[in-house]
């Protein structure tokens, strides 16, 4: 058996440091767990990415401004039809970015249809070929990540 560090095994050594601030990217759905294991103030841990529950302090990318970039592209595009292919984890950052994608494309890009296919990272790399097996197959695609994208492009390889 091959024995993989968790988050929680790092949260252990990272308390043996004795440090003052901690910056990271959780996967935990709370911050509590980070408070007791450090025994550090909440305001004295950033978390970046994900914001779990109980956090103090939260940053992230704006995802806004992001999907307005990608959406300005679409828009000068040829391109009719885009396929959107996002994770369906539910969490904040996932749902911030389809949605201003969603609404930037109506706005910039009236004319332009678009799907989406949520899939989480187990069954991401069967969800791309869904978007090959649709009656019209977009000829553009926003990818959420580059584990999406890969996948994606092996999918367009076997169409």
């Amino acid at each position: 058996m091959i024995w993989k560090p968790t988050e929680l095994d790092a949260l252990q050594k990272i308390a043996a440091g004795g440090y003052k601030q901690v910056v990271a990217v959780s996967c935990l759905q709370d911050a509590a767990i980070y408070f007791d294991t450090l025994k550090l103030a909440a305001s004295q841990i950033i978390f970046i990415y994900r914001q779990p529950v109980n956090a103090y302090h939260f940053f992230t990318l704006d995802y806004s401004q992001a999907a307005d970039a990608i959406c300005q592209q679409i828009a000068t595009s040829r391109s009719q039809l885009v396929g959107i292919f996002s994770d369906d984890h539910g969490d904040l950052e996932h749902a911030t970015f389809v949605s201003e994608l969603q609404n930037n494309l109506k706005q910039q890009a009236p004319n332009k249809k678009f799907i989406i296919i949520r899939a989480s990272n187990d069954e991401s790399y069967k969800a791309a070929f869904d978007f090959f097996s649709e009656e019209q197959i977009p000829d553009l695609f926003v990818a959420e990540d580059i584990e999406k994208a890969s996948f994606l492009t092996q999918a367009s390889f076997f169409w």
